[in-house]
């Protein structure tokens, strides 16, 4: 079978999706097409019998559930393979609100290989319908991290988009405090962030117990020689990808020199030489550091950022996020500087599902966006600025009467 997979936008990266997609369906590429929400079409539902849907941030829900009721409208028997990390964490309650007929548990790039190959549904490990549950059987390992591929052959819009993002004025972009993550991306770590740093408590990826319910198994740490082997698969087929640091940052490249544009981006508290031996290792980067010592947040600024500054060259550059408007690093070097960590994203909030479908609902993107992403850039202090507050009091009405989660 040939299955339609949709990306709902979200407004403040419509370029992207979740990071798995982009080696999820390597070996099908002839078995799947991909297209944004807003490029669905009664022609192509119609087209199709088979569907995966993706909700991945909770900002895709609104448009997650636009594409689910606009499927149903033009092919009422279609059916509907719906994934990603918010759908680990609701996916009883979209079961429950929304006319979708199957999600997997924990890992799924088996049960995605099963499935496009048309499998029995009831033999496919970690899958779940409306009326019964598979045996959660399938776990992902460290081993077959070594064997992922990725290719967007299947997305063509997706492609050009992204061309369009890498031929942008980027430094222009840098410039508005708005670094980009262009696909794919290589995370240092799979199923959890082992960074340790302040913030974690609006971040689901330093919340163990919660996910290690959700895939069945301790969280996975890449080791230095399968980071290499996945840059040079990478560069085989993409110019450019981005490069998350969740782990401590003992990568050495030294050695290897990467065709590749990287932004990189270490989550965790990474010194000047770990940062050098990785950023030096490629075409080009640009890598964002954390502005304190404590991490996202802090009180302690680094004593250093003078010495990651002389690291620069003309195509190496390094930016500080953080929450602060600091004088003595350029301005058009610091990221996120109005607000790193918002209210509104934070954990208890968007567990809350009525209030994460108003938040998403009120952060429908403007797909013209996606063809200009120097204007997007420009527009992110003002947008910020007039939307945060509204937010703020969103999530703060929600956590008055809304269940606390603590897992």
């Amino acid at each position: 079978m040939k299955s339609l997979i949709v990306i709902p936008t979200n407004v403040l990266y419509p370029e992207s999706f979740s990071a798995p997609i982009v080696w999820l369906f390597s070996d099908h590429v002839d078995k799947v097409c991909g297209v944004y929400d807003w490029e669905l079409t009664p022609e192509l539902i119609r087209e199709h019998e088979y569907f995966i849907v993706e909700l991945n941030w909770f900002l895709q829900l609104a448009g997650f559930s636009n594409v689910i009721n606009t499927i149903r409208q033009y092919n009422s028997g279609a059916k509907i393979l719906f994934g990603g990390l918010y759908a680990a964490l609701q996916y009883r309650e979209v079961f429950a609100r929304m006319q979708v007929d199957y999600f997997i548990k924990g890992d799924n790039e088996l049960p995605i290989k099963m499935f496009l190959d048309d499998a029995p549904i009831r033999s496919i490990p970690n899958l779940v319908g409306r009326d019964f549950e598979n045996e959660h059987t399938y776990f992902f390992s460290s081993d077959d991290l070594k064997r992922i591929d990725y290719n967007l052959d299947w997305f063509p819009s997706s492609q050009r988009v992204h061309e369009r993002l890498l031929n942008s004025p980027i430094d222009e972009m840098y410039a508005n405090h708005s670094p980009i993550y262009p696909l794919p991306v290589v995370f240092t770590t799979k199923g959890g962030c082992l960074s340790s740093h302040a913030g974690c408590g609006y971040c689901l990826g330093g919340r163990h117990s919660k996910l290690r319910q959700m895939y069945g198994r301790d969280i996975i740490t890449l080791d230095n020689e399968t980071v290499i082997q996945l840059f040079k698969k990478i560069e085989k087929r993409f110019s450019a990808a981005t490069f998350f640091v969740l782990s401590p940052p003992d990568y050495d490249f030294s050695g290897h020199q990467f065709d590749l544009d990287i932004f990189i981006e270490f989550d965790s508290m990474a010194s000047v030489d770990q940062v050098a031996k990785i950023m030096k290792s490629f075409r080009s980067a640009r890598a964002h550091v954390a502005l304190y010592t404590e991490g996202i947040t802090g009180s302690s600024k680094r004593i250093d950022a003078k010495d990651f500054m002389n690291l620069e060259d003309s195509k190496h550059k390094i930016y500080f996020f953080g929450n602060t408007q600091d004088q003595e690093i350029p301005s058009d070097h610091l990221l996120y500087v109005n607000s790193v960590l918002p209210e509104w994203t934070n954990y208890n909030s968007y567990m809350n599902f009525e209030t994460a479908m108003k938040m998403s609902e009120f952060l429908k993107p403007d797909p013209r966006l996606l063809d200009k992403p120097l204007v997007r850039a420009q527009l992110t202090d003002v947008f910020m600025k007039q939307m945060d507050p509204l937010l703020n009091q969103m999530a703060r009405e929600s956590l008055k009467t809304g269940e606390v989660y603590t897992n």
